[in-house]
């Protein structure tokens, strides 16, 4: 009897396998794993050269693309703070605006 693949290596038509071991390797999952496959039933002597670089560079770009959404988002947050206007402007505004309109206070105006 054939064992069943777990869901996360299950293979769509369209997607090579080659494809799932990169995705796999880089996210950590087994890459240990396939590095000693490699080095003990094929005899390839660089692969742990090979799956230890991979993993540093995938490292290093998953870590830097954090970074750089971190980094946009303060640059967004301070650019909303520096504002002349901004949201608790209007706040304040509406609510005294209101005091003065009594139209609009009873629900006639605008």
């Amino acid at each position: 009897m054939r064992a069943a693949q777990p869901p996360s290596h299950s293979l769509r038509p369209c997607v090579t396998p080659r494809v799932v071991v990169v995705r796999s390797m880089s996210t950590g999952e087994y890459w240990n794993g396939l590095q000693h496959d490699l080095t003990d039933s094929a005899g390839h002597t660089f692969a742990f050269a090979y799956f230890f670089t991979f993993l540093i560079l995938a490292t290093f770009i998953m870590l830097n693309l954090v970074v750089a959404v971190m980094i946009i988002n303060y640059n967004e947050q301070q650019a909303d703070s520096d504002r002349a206007v901004n949201q608790d402007h209007m706040d304040h505004f509406r609510d005294v605006w209101e005091s003065f309109d009594q139209v609009s206070a009873n629900g006639t105006g605008w």
